[in-house]
């Protein structure tokens, strides 16, 4: 934490678009637990920044 802020980029994110905080592990800002590195649990089209 720096500042107050968890290093989450959900407060500077566009409000026009939605934020989906994705992370390996549980925690504040986080939205989905990733549980393989490789498979996205959205479906195809619907993420458009990573």
């Amino acid at each position: 934490m720096v500042n107050g802020n968890t290093g989450s980029l959900r407060n500077v994110a566009p409000t026009q678009h939605r934020y989906i905080g994705v992370d390996f592990a549980s925690g504040n800002g986080v939205d989905v637990v990733l549980t393989d590195p490789y498979v996205y649990p959205f479906d195809t089209g619907t993420i458009e920044i990573i």
